[in-house]
């Protein structure tokens, strides 16, 4: 409770970013979720298992992970390795 009002938390992939009974936000892009419920910003959204964070002409976007890939945490994000380095 906070000034007398009683909060709601937001659930996965939800997020709000005032304190109080507002609406809770989904997660602005596809295949995102937060790690755990109370998110109180968009940046506590990442991508889900399977998929990789990349930004595209300045947006966020989350990408089918590649089969060569390791994207089983929340949030992976790809390194790109010179393959011809010994």
């Amino acid at each position: 409770m906070f000034n007398g009002v009683s909060c709601n938390p937001c659930g996965l992939a939800t997020y709000k970013a005032v304190v109080g009974n507002s609406k809770c936000l989904n997660c602005p892009f596809a295949q995102s979720i937060t790690h755990g419920v109370q998110s109180d910003s968009e940046e506590a959204c990442v991508c889900k298992v399977g998929f990789y964070s990349e930004q595209m002409n300045g947006t966020h976007v989350c990408n089918a992970c590649p089969t060569s890939a390791n994207c089983t945490d929340p949030g992976a994000t790809l390194e790109r390795r010179d393959t011809d380095a010994a």
